[in-house]
C-alpha cells in the first residue's frame, strides 16, 4: 500500500508538471537586412512591421488578423535579425488566431532607419505549417 501511495503521489506530481507548462504563443522569423545594392547591413538599428493576413496579402478578400511592430532591432555582424512573431502581443490577439481557418500570409515591412512611420514592403509569403502547430 505504501508503494502504491508513493507511486500515485509521483504520478500526480509528474502530471501536474507536464500540464502546467504552456508553450510560447509565438514563432521565430529570421531575415538578412540588405541595402538597395544587395549588401548586408551589419550592426544597425532597424524596425520591422509584421502583419498576418487571412486569405492573401493583396486581394480585396484579405483580412488583417494580427499586426505588430518590432522597433529598435539590431542587425548582427552579417545583417541578420531574429524576431519572435507574437511575443509582443499584450492584448492576446495572436493567441486568439484560429489557424484552422487559413490560409494565412505574413507581410513583412522594414524601416531601415529604425523608425515606426516609414515602413517599406519587403515580402508577402504564405505561412505553411509552423504556426499551425499552435
Amino acid at each position: 500500500m505504501k508503494k502504491l501511495s508513493l507511486l500515485l503521489f509521483f504520478f500526480t506530481l509528474f502530471s501536474y508538471c507536464v500540464f502546467s507548462q504552456s508553450p510560447p504563443e509565438a514563432f521565430r522569423y529570421q531575415a538578412v537586412v540588405r541595402d538597395n545594392s544587395g549588401q548586408a547591413i551589419p550592426n544597425q538599428i532597424v524596425s520591422f512591421q509584421i502583419s498576418i493576413f487571412q486569405n492573401s496579402c493583396t486581394s480585396p478578400s484579405s483580412i488583417l488578423t494580427y499586426q505588430e511592430a518590432h522597433v529598435d532591432v539590431s542587425t548582427n555582424l552579417y545583417g541578420l535579425v531574429n524576431l519572435s512573431i507574437g511575443s509582443l502581443d499584450t492584448a492576446g490577439l495572436f493567441s486568439s488566431i484560429d489557424w484552422s481557418q487559413g490560409p494565412f500570409f505574413i507581410l513583412t515591412e522594414l524601416d531601415i532607419d529604425g523608425g515606426v512611420d516609414s515602413f517599406t514592403w519587403m515580402s508577402c509569403n504564405e505561412l505553411m505549417s509552423v504556426p499551425y502547430a499552435l
